[in-house]
């Protein structure tokens, strides 16, 4: 073997690594370079071949260059962070190789040793098989090989024999029953698996009621392998080839991991588990219907099919590789598809390498089957043109997707989104044995436009399957080239830098998975959301059900009680008065009282700062000082001045939310108070913004001052709590009544904050839980 040659694929990866800027890759490089040096090291002592050098130095390089196959570091890159051996993907497929017995390097792992025996009988259907069978994707997938050398039949035909041995799915058998489809997987394969000559067209070579499921034709050097796609998927190729290479050159097989069934048969006990059940909820959680995405000619089928590839220039591929491959291509399709339909939020299905258990016990790194996951995307872009904050918003819906969307499926959800995405990661070309001369064929399409891409000969290929009964060439064309273009513009650093204390604001958005998820955790109806920045609400609204009884929805306009934050509203009526000579902070509230029955002392300064008896005490002090009820008298002082449309003291106020007990249970009757939505609430937070800075509506700086200035030793201003987190003033306050919770946090040096009203009694815990998960200082924010 040419080591140079050999390390030329390693070094790439390696520089990749280092200079990746997103994270920490200590961790990633000194398992990099652990395992190359066990690849070559038994390489050296003989115990690899050289095609199973090159193959498991790809896999390798492809892990550390992203990708749907990249489940294969993952774990291994966290436990060297924690200072655990290397246990990952890689690491164990090395052992495995290197392994004097079945089953030792899963025993030297201390996981959990697979049956080795062939594994027989009945398997339940995988989320993604049971999709299959319902879009009607029964067809196959194929791979094209070019051999160095003509190979020998007989020896092709027993390596093939013994891949279909040593892999379950391979000999799986699905039939439709009255009861619905059922699936085994038989004992043996009888059937020939190598063919003389062309294979027949439409991958009618394969059989999944009788088998087989793997066959192969040999036409000269090319050998054709198609396989049903009911047993494969794309990192199930890699290790195909792999152990295709391994068994004609007579080398004995890696140790099997966790067999298919095994799996499908933990996949179908966790989806019944209790701990399942609020993953279950999130994934069944009604969605906004993705809007119809624009065809050139409408009210047509979409059954036939034509695809279009575009190639992104190799520079550019290299560029691409050194960065988070996926969530760049991701991010670029979403600002694509904004661009297209003009509407900021974007949906899409993706799929996505499904290796990522949910529980302990398996070991997927060398499992042949359809373990692929499609789970439904959606994503605000605010401004599509933004790279920097659109590249944020895609990352944080992808990191907060439970398991890598493994639960969709479970849960019984459809994929549902106009367009899909996958990704397939760098294809491997070569072993030493032979060459792929193409990439899977993805034969089939359930979506209207299916964009595929992989890294084929170091350069990107996009293809885009599309109906030319819908759309002419130049439509998809077009969108082809503007995703490249959006590929391109992602390169190109950004150089902006968000200041501490205003990242979240990259993060939050509406229907994103970390609030969906603690909604159900917490069981918590419905939410309502704004965010404020530098003096105005950026952007407001909602989250789940207003009542769990109508089913109605939140809206940006619907209404919550705010409890006690009502007195933070309260204290800009006061100020308001105390700068017009009405009232004083500092009198005995006594005097203004016809009836007094308030303990003597207490001023409108020491009420508004957290005495028990504060609120409803300085209420009757300013219907007394003015001789106005309550909701007139604030209407005219703080709703109206700052444009609160949806605010009010009648319980009965139009879409208001229902509120709810801590097991999600609506509740009768209806707290007395402030009720405000969102949006409103955080108009007040605005104002208070603006005065700090001197350009109030209604408050001067004075009275930001009153507002931002905490009594010594407390936490508490006039009506407002400040408290400082990482070198950051928070102002705002937290409200409760039965059924009811509101959070208000602004920074007063970011001019970045949050508003967060809920219904349901457990809100409290559910605001801290979600405004901690986005860090932004939140973390120090209790009452106490």
């Amino acid at each position: 073997m040419n080591l140079d040659s050999l390390f030329s694929p390693v070094r790439h990866a390696l520089a990749a690594l280092v200079t990746r800027q997103e994270a920490d890759t200590r961790p990633a490089v000194h398992v990099f370079l652990l395992t190359c040096h066990a690849i070559v090291l038994r390489y050296c002592l003989g115990m690899f071949t050289e095609a199973t050098a090159r193959r498991l130095l790809g896999h390798l390089v492809n892990v550390a260059l992203g990708g749907t196959r990249t489940h294969l570091l993952t774990r291994t890159w966290a436990g060297s962070a924690r200072g655990e051996p290397p246990t990952g993907t890689v690491v164990s497929l090395v052992r495995a190789q290197a392994a004097a017995s079945p089953g030792a390097s899963a025993q030297a792992r201390g996981e959990q040793v697979p049956n080795l025996r062939r594994v027989k009988g009945e398997v339940p259907l995988t989320p993604v098989q049971r999709r299959f069978t319902t879009i009607g994707g029964l067809d196959s997938q194929s791979v094209r090989l070019r051999w160095g050398e003509p190979p020998d039949p007989d020896r092709l035909r027993a390596a093939l024999g013994r891949l279909i041995a040593h892999h379950d799915a391979l000999r799986l058998r699905l039939r439709r029953t009255p009861g619905g489809w059922r699936q085994h997987v038989a004992e043996r394969e009888s059937a020939d698996p190598l063919l003389d000559g062309p294979r027949p067209p439409g991958g009618r070579c394969v059989d999944p009621a009788r088998g087989p499921m793997l066959r192969a034709s040999l036409d000269g050097r090319d050998l054709t392998i198609t396989v049903h796609r009911l047993a494969v998927d794309a990192a199930s190729w890699d290790i195909l080839l792999d152990d295709l290479a391994t068994a004609y050159q007579g080398g004995p097989l890696p140790a099997r991991t966790t067999p298919f069934r095994r799996w499908a048969e933990r996949l179908a006990g966790h989806a019944a588990a209790p701990e399942f059940a609020a993953e279950a909820a999130y994934w069944r959680t009604p969605r906004p219907e993705p809007a119809s995405f624009p065809v050139d000619h409408p009210g047509v089928t979409h059954a036939d099919a034509a695809t279009l590839v575009r190639t992104l220039d190799p520079a550019y591929t290299r560029a691409l590789l050194a960065k988070e491959v996926h969530d760049l291509l991701v991010t670029a399709l979403a600002q694509t598809v904004a661009d297209h339909t003009g509407r900021p939020d974007v949906h899409l299905d993706l799929e996505r390498d499904g290796r990522v258990p949910p529980f302990a016990g398996v070991d997927l790194s060398r499992t042949v089957g359809p373990f692929t996951v499609v789970h439904p995307f959606h994503v605000h872009l605010r401004d599509a043109l933004d790279t920097d904050r659109c590249v944020k918003a895609v990352r944080e819906v992808l990191r907060t997707t439970p398991c890598q969307g493994v639960g969709h499926g479970l849960a019984g959800g459809r994929a549902a989104a106009p367009i899909s995405f996958a990704y397939e990661g760098v294809v491997p070309r070569g072993s030493g044995v032979f060459t792929r001369l193409t990439p899977e064929s993805c034969p089939g399409r359930s979506h209207l436009i299916e964009v595929r891409a992989a890294v084929v000969d170091e350069v990107l290929q996009v293809t885009w399957a599309y109906s030319p009964a819908q759309y002419r060439e130049e439509t998809v064309s077009a969108l082809a080239e503007r995703f490249l273009d959006r590929v391109v513009a992602l390169l190109i650093p950004s150089g902006r830098h968000t200041p501490r204390g205003r990242a979240f604001l990259d993060r939050f958005f509406p229907g994103i998975p970390a609030t969906l998820l603690r909604m159900h955790r917490h069981r918590v109806p419905g939410a309502a959301v704004a965010l404020v920045a530098d003096g105005v609400v950026a952007e407001a609204w909602g989250e789940g059900l207003a009542s769990a009884t109508t089913g109605l929805p939140v809206r940006r306009d619907t209404v919550f009680c705010a409890g006690t934050a009502g007195e933070h509203v309260t204290a800009l009526a006061v100020l308001r008065l105390a700068r017009e000579g009405v009232a004083d902070l500092d009198e005995d509230v006594n005097h203004y009282l016809s009836a007094p029955g308030v303990r003597p002392g207490l001023t409108l300064r020491v009420l508004l700062t957290r005495t028990p008896e504060g609120g409803k005490v300085v209420e009757r002090v300013l219907c007394a000082l003015t001789g106005r009820d309550l909701p007139g008298l604030m209407r005219e002082l703080v709703f109206d001045p700052l444009g609160m449309r949806h605010s009010g003291y009648d319980a009965r106020l139009p879409k208001a939310a229902t509120g709810h007990d801590r097991r999600g249970r609506p509740l009768s009757g209806c707290p007395a108070g402030l009720w405000t939505s969102a949006e409103d609430l955080a108009r007040v937070a605005t104002e208070i913004q603006r005065a700090y800075a001197g350009t109030g509506v209604l408050l001067d700086r004075w009275a930001a001052t009153q507002l931002l200035t905490p009594v010594p030793g407390t936490v508490h201003g006039l009506g407002t709590v400040v408290r400082e987190a990482d070198g950051v003033r928070w102002f705002g306050h937290t409200g409760t009544a039965p059924g009811y919770h509101c959070y208000s946090g602004v920074g007063l040096e970011t001019g970045a904050g949050v508003v967060l009203m809920s219904n349901a009694e457990s809100g409290m815990e559910f605001a801290f839980d979600l405004l901690v998960e986005l860090g932004a200082g939140f973390h120090t924010w209790t009452e106490r």
